[in-house]
């Protein structure tokens, strides 16, 4: 645009010019051009300088109007466009769920009561859609406290929902997800709705005597009918195509749906979405995993609630985080003997932590809070837990029977920074925004354990403005590892699963 003004000045100049040349005789030598003020010559010899200038100083003034619309826009345009939807199509799974919730009723009578030895059990009789008590979206009920979004800093619902639930979260959104298809053949990926966690409750007792079907072991049955099933769907795709849902933590699916046999012959089908990766027993078997958020308490009605929040909020709700400096809430001492155990372990780790933070707190130092409950459970309830999080600026984070944790996600969500003590735990999980441990501070674990680093003293000594760095992350992931009430949001923890399977679609 500038070039062709300068041309046009350029051919006007040109044609005064020749305008002069034709005055007459008496005239032409005692013309003169009109006079022009200082300003109007300033002007003219830095018009291009002076039209930059403005342009960009009207630039600047919208951009601070509209601030927080940038921002969002920002947001949203680092989303992955893609041509289409992947699609997915579910599996009839029913005869499975029917036998593993049978098997998880004996075995631990958490969904069904275990029959008496001389009743005969009607499994066609069985109502899976009873078998969860979380109700259709898998988020369970909602609970007495936050129901209505009320404080400006934190727009979320509360629902009273399990941490293990993410099973029953994918079975209702893919029910409801815009590429659901009918035709297992023409889908590009196959979804088991199985119900997950009634495996995993039938996994300890699978081979006890008397619970038998045909003369067989009923686990040993599920094991074949699952084989069965994930053979008519084998080598469908060049990418692991078949979605296994699993609702508890990896180990608790090793000696079934995830079992070494199984694992090896299909190990370029399944595509598992969990909660946790690590193999119980490594090696790693299966190349395709997507790790997925925990499900928390927390629920927004849609991400752009989060998404929009204004600059001024935000600050308001960083300066809440800072009442307290250290949070520590869970168990020190595991629920048994056995939970306590594995490669995965981490309550050495979490007595250390309570024996720190117990000294400080003789010593008399400030803003350390501890909620530390027994095996038998929490008394104080889950609300004083959340309460101190939405005050508090570190959450540590310790591995317990397993190294992931649900309380990391729900640290983010109330903007207390999560201390992890194992640096690859949550590598695999990323929002838009990148890789969620952006969020998180790093204390090598080995180093509390042994007394060579003291938790208080290392966060005390951490500066503002990497405080500040950790909550402006927070801010960015938090949209993105929630899963939200409504089933259409295209920015939740659901989505980001959905372009995980898009982009191994298209790999």
């Amino acid at each position: 645009m500038y070039s062709q003004h300068t041309a046009r000045v350029r051919s006007i100049s040109t044609r005064d010019a020749d305008d002069r040349t034709r005055l007459p005789p008496l005239l032409h030598d005692s013309y003169q051009p009109p006079s022009r003020s200082p300003l109007d010559t300033i002007y003219r010899k830095h018009r291009r300088k002076l039209l930059l200038l403005g342009g960009g100083l009207c630039l600047c003034a919208m951009a601070y109007r509209h601030h927080d619309s940038f921002i969002d826009t920002l947001h949203l345009t680092t989303q992955t466009p893609q041509q289409r939807p992947v699609t997915i199509a579910f599996a009839d799974v029913d005869h499975l769920n029917k036998l593993a919730a049978l098997c998880a009723g004996v075995c631990s009578s958490r969904t069904l009561d275990a029959p008496s030895d001389d009743e005969a059990v009607d499994l066609d009789a069985l109502d899976t859609e009873l078998l969860s008590q979380w109700g259709s979206d898998g988020l369970g009920p909602f609970s007495n406290a936050y129901t209505d979004g009320s404080d400006p800093f934190v727009p979320f619902q509360r629902r009273d929902t399990d941490q293990f639930a993410l099973g029953r979260i994918l079975t209702h959104r893919f029910s409801r997800y815009v590429g659901l298809v009918n035709d297992t053949d023409q889908a590009d990926f196959v979804f088991l709705p199985l119900l997950t966690r009634e495996f995993a409750h039938c996994r300890p007792c699978e081979d006890r005597q008397g619970i038998a079907w045909d003369g067989k072991s009923i686990g040993h049955e599920i094991t074949d009918r699952y084989v069965e099933l994930l053979q008519t769907f084998k080598s469908r795709r060049a990418y692991p195509s078949i979605i296994v849902p699993l609702s508890l933590i990896r180990r608790d699916y090793e000696g079934n749906l995830l079992k070494k046999s199984v694992s090896k012959v299909f190990d370029k089908d399944l595509l598992p979405i969990g909660i946790e990766r690590e193999p119980w027993y490594p090696p790693e078997i299966i190349p395709h995993f997507i790790m997925a958020p925990y499900p928390s308490f927390w629920h927004l009605r849609h991400s752009a609630e989060l998404i929009k929040q204004s600059s001024s909020e935000r600050r308001k709700r960083h300066k809440r985080n800072d009442a307290i400096l250290i949070s520590f809430n869970g168990k020190i001492v595991p629920n048994s003997p056995n939970s306590g155990k594995g490669p995965y372990n981490g309550f050495a780790l979490r007595q250390a932590l309570n024996d720190q933070l117990e000294a400080a707190r003789i010593a008399g130092v400030e803003g350390v809070s501890m909620l530390v409950s027994t095996p038998s459970g929490f008394s104080s309830g889950f609300d004083s837990i959340f309460e101190e999080m939405q005050h508090s600026t570190f959450c540590l984070e310790p591995p317990g029977d397993s190294s992931t944790r649900k309380g990391f996600y729900d640290a983010i969500l109330m903007g207390c920074i999560p201390v992890i003590f194992r640096p690859h735990t949550y590598i695999e999980v990323s929002t838009p925004q990148g890789p969620v441990t952006e969020t998180s501070l790093y204390v090598p674990e080995d180093q509390v354990v042994d007394g060579s680093l003291d938790i208080v003293s290392h966060l005390r000594a951490i500066p503002a403005r990497v405080i500040s760095e950790k909550r402006d992350a927070m801010d960015r992931h938090r949209p993105h590892v929630q899963y939200s009430l409504d089933a259409t949001d295209s920015q939740d923890a659901f989505a980001q699963i959905v372009t995980h399977m898009s982009k191994i679609a298209m790999s």
